[in-house]
């Protein structure tokens, strides 16, 4: 009789989710055409083969893209239920070592109690495949593919009506493979605490500036069975500065500064100071965004070159600008483009971390299904 009672509360309350619960699913889709220079980010200063006045190892051309997007959501009482999805393909015609295919995958639990409580807990999934230089300055500089877990909790405190606190304690496992195929693991364990403050606040300006600490340790391994093969701990901190312009404009400013070191083989730390700058226009047919950042990054004990006395030193110097225009209710067309410029103090060809410079520009159309 108790089995049939479990049985029997266990039908109402999923009916009731059923009639009460409050769902929401909405989808997209695109299509974009466009250019990439210096596909694998190759530097124009290699020692390798050069016929015809040109690097053999950078390769550039067109490329086609279709991208989908979906995001569904349940929402009952305090409760919310998300799970959004993504996947990309990449197609360069002439340069087909270069394609990519791109999964990603996000589920998302919320508890919201109250207006100044809520908790999140979630886990995501991503993969790539392509040929990339590793811009967190790793001895792994190319990289075949890459796929990393992630799973974190979130904490969000409202203080009062100008401050908010955030929390999130996250791990990470990744898995790549490096040009040489050989694969490689990680574990990460970091967290973030993130505090923003309303500074100022009117029917026309909204100014917000957001202070936030981000620490990780990271594991790496050779194999799931070997041991411990590097080491490196980050600790970073952040300065953002936001102005809205009533709903029609805003404009950030930010200052990363981050400590990256290398206990295990005490050679690829480094510190680095990444300021930047976006701004976003938009109307009821027109939005605009750009940013644009510069990261300078100074390497602790490494060397520029072999018989140098000077400690490596490079600059990323990087911009972004889309625009998108509302074309009917449901489609938008876009224009995209972004470009990379990395530097260093001195070039010696027998090292890594040589200069490149790439550069990408698309267009193409969305359309929002529901």
């Amino acid at each position: 009789m108790s089995g049939l009672l479990k049985l029997f509360v266990a039908v109402c309350l999923l009916s009731s989710v059923k009639v009460s619960a409050q769902r929401y699913f909405d989808m997209d889709i695109g299509a974009y055409t466009g250019y990439e220079h210096n596909i694998f980010r190759a530097s124009s200063n290699s020692n390798t083969r050069i016929e015809n006045g040109t690097n053999e190892f950078i390769q550039s051309g067109f490329f086609q893209s279709f991208d989908y997007d979906s995001r569904f959501k349940i929402k009952k009482g305090h409760h919310r239920f998300y799970l959004d999805g993504e996947l990309s393909f990449i197609i360069y015609p002439l340069v087909s070592e270069a394609n990519q295919i791109r999964p990603k995958f996000k589920f998302m639990y919320s508890l919201r109690p109250g207006k100044s409580f809520s908790l999140y807990a979630l886990a995501s999934y991503k993969k790539y495949n392509a040929l990339r230089v590793d811009d967190q300055g790793d001895e792994f500089l190319l990289q075949r593919a890459f796929e990393k877990f992630e799973y974190a909790l979130r904490y969000q405190l409202r203080i009062n009506k100008r401050f908010r606190l955030k929390v999130k304690p996250s791990l990470i496992k990744a898995r790549f493979n490096t040009l040489s195929n050989r694969i490689q693991y990680y574990d990460a364990y970091g967290l973030k605490v993130k505090l923003s403050q309303l500074l100022y606040s009117t029917k026309k300006y909204v100014h917000t500036i957001h202070f936030e600490i981000d620490a990780a340790h990271r594991n790496y391994y050779t194999g799931l069975d070997s041991g411990i093969n590097g080491i490196r701990n980050y600790l970073g901190l952040n300065l953002d500065y936001e102005i809205d312009l009533t709903d029609k404009a805003g404009i950030s400013f930010s200052v990363d500064v981050m400590d990256r070191l290398d206990p295990s083989q005490n050679r690829l730390g480094y510190r680095q100071i990444l300021p930047s700058m976006s701004l976003e226009l938009l109307n009821d047919k027109v939005r605009i965004y750009t940013k644009l950042s510069f990261t300078h990054r100074r390497y602790k004990t490494l060397l520029a070159g072999k018989g140098s006395t000077e400690f490596l030193v490079q600059n990323y110097l990087k911009a972004n600008l889309t625009i998108a225009y509302k074309l009917r209710k449901s489609y938008e067309l876009f224009f995209k483009c972004s470009a990379i410029d990395r530097s260093r103090n001195q070039v010696d060809l027998a090292t890594s971390f040589l200069p490149y410079d790439n550069y990408k520009i698309k267009i193409g159309i969305t359309a929002d299904m529901f």
